[in-house]
């Protein structure tokens, strides 16, 4: 079972921290966040959680900064989708799965280091117009990377700006590049 509530308040007496208690996220079952997303900047996932539910921070423009702890090991479609101030993200090392749209539209996004996550999957458009990002780094566990992942980060290209080891995701980039030029 899981349950969310709302901590903390911003100067105006308003609860600005999304906190997560349970084993599937998703925020927006709680109505208090539903109805002020826009004033959340900062989730916190309790570390009994293994998975960030889809849509589950849709929306939420001034979220800064999620720390996601060791054990959550998906996030789900559109989990973080159009949060405009997300700047940084920690990635547990159990994390295997990156859905469709997932850090979509992160504009203040610079860096993805999923190096010494457990990563095997990566969909379509995860990371799709994050405009501001410049570096990201892959491990050799990755098998699936999806064609448009990236897709509108116009400061990766070129793709030596993306560190991995796999040779079949260096190939996939340098192709996606080529079609995009």
């Amino acid at each position: 079972m899981s349950k969310n509530w709302v901590d903390d308040d911003d100067d105006m007496g308003r609860p600005n921290k999304l906190v997560h208690e349970g084993t599937d996220s998703n925020p927006n079952v709680a109505v208090q966040f539903a109805e002020r997303r826009d004033l959340i900047t900062q989730v916190i996932f309790l570390t009994n959680s293994t998975k960030v539910g889809a849509y589950a921070c849709y929306r939420a423009v001034n979220l800064v900064v999620v720390d996601l702890p060791e054990g959550i090991t998906i996030i789900g479609k559109s989990s973080f989708n159009q949060c405009h101030a997300l700047r940084t993200v920690t990635f547990p090392k159990t994390l295997s799965l990156i859905d469709k749209w997932a850090f979509s539209d992160c504009r203040s996004l610079e860096v993805v280091d999923l190096l010494y996550t457990s990563i095997l999957e990566v969909k379509d458009f995860a990371f799709g117009h994050c405009s501001e990002l410049k570096t990201v780094t892959l491990p050799d566990s990755l098998q699936t990377f999806g064609k448009t992942v990236f897709f509108g980060c116009i400061l990766l290209y070129p793709t030596d700006k993306i560190c991995h080891d796999n040779c079949a995701v260096a190939a996939h980039l340098r192709s996606l590049q080529q079609q995009l030029s």
